[in-house]
Formats: structure tokens, C-alpha cells, sequence
């Protein structure tokens, strides 16, 4: 949906991280998800970490819902091993990231340069819980954190 708007091709990479999520999600639940379609993801380094935030659309009997996930990266030596972080449904109170975004000094909410309220490596077509807590990446926000 969103990503035909910014016209990009979801890879089969990008619907494995959704399926991965989804299976985690899924081990916590009798009435399990079924993955629908791969929305939008971004993969983003901070703080010698690597992350990939993704939505996606899930449905349960007939009831379609857009989740979220956090997906990081833990292999080392060039060993590929994830560990799903995240992966929840959204509600209405849901926000898109704030990459493009001027943000105010530091204050409520933020440590340093991180802001554990929202989201600074995906853009606002990337929707993201409303509480920033739920995901461990992109609350730098420090631009060139995100290039």
C-alpha cells in the first residue's frame, strides 16, 4: 500500500522479516496471525547495532490488522542471527517516524541525544507504537545518525 505510494518493490527479505516477526508474535497466542502483506521496512545502524523496523498486515479469522516490528541483527563475523525485539499490533494512536523532522533541545524524555519517545530513522510513512519504549532503535535524534 504505502510502499506503491513511494513506488518500492518489497523484497523477499522484507517478507521474511515480516514472517519472522509474526512467528514470534504468534508463540504468545492460541488464535494465531496469518501475514496478509509486507508494508514498508527500513533498516538503519546505531550504536554498532543494526535494526529493521517493519509494518506489515496480518488478519486473524477475517480481521486485518497493521503491526509493527523491531528486528535486530545480533550475528557477528559475518554471521546472520535475528532477534525479533518487537512485533506488535497497532491501534489508532499509532505515529509515523520522525526523520525529517526539526526536533526541540533535549527535555522530557530524553537522555543525551536519545529521545525514547519516538522514532528519528524512519520516515512517517513507517508507523510505530505511540509509546517509544516498545523499541530498542532510532531514538537518536541526531540526523547524521541516519544518512
Amino acid at each position: 500500500m504505502a510502499a506503491k505510494i513511494m513506488k518500492q518493490e518489497i523484497t523477499k527479505e522484507q517478507t521474511y522479516l515480516s514472517e519472522l516477526a509474526l512467528a514470534s508474535f504468534n508463540k504468545r497466542r492460541k488464535v494465531k496471525f496469518e501475514l496478509c502483506e509486507t508494508l514498508l521496512s527500513r533498516l538503519f545502524y546505531e550504536s554498532s547495532r543494526i535494526f529493521t523496523h517493519l509494518n506489515f498486515i496480518a488478519k486473524r479469522k477475517d480481521k486485518k490488522k497493521l503491526f509493527f516490528a523491531e528486528i535486530e541483527d545480533c550475528g557477528q563475523g559475518g554471521k546472520e542471527i535475528l532477534e525479533v525485539r518487537c512485533c506488535v499490533p497497532l491501534d489508532s494512536l499509532c505515529e509515523g517516524g520522525y526523520h525529517y523532522y526539526c526536533v526541540d533541545p533535549p527535555g522530557h524524555g530524553y537522555r543525551k541525544s536519545l529521545d525514547f519517545t519516538r522514532c528519528y530513522a524512519c520516515t512517517e510513512f513507517l508507523k510505530h507504537p505511540a509509546n517509544g519504549s516498545t523499541y530498542t532503535g532510532g531514538h537518536d535524534h541526531r540526523k547524521r545518525m541516519y544518512l
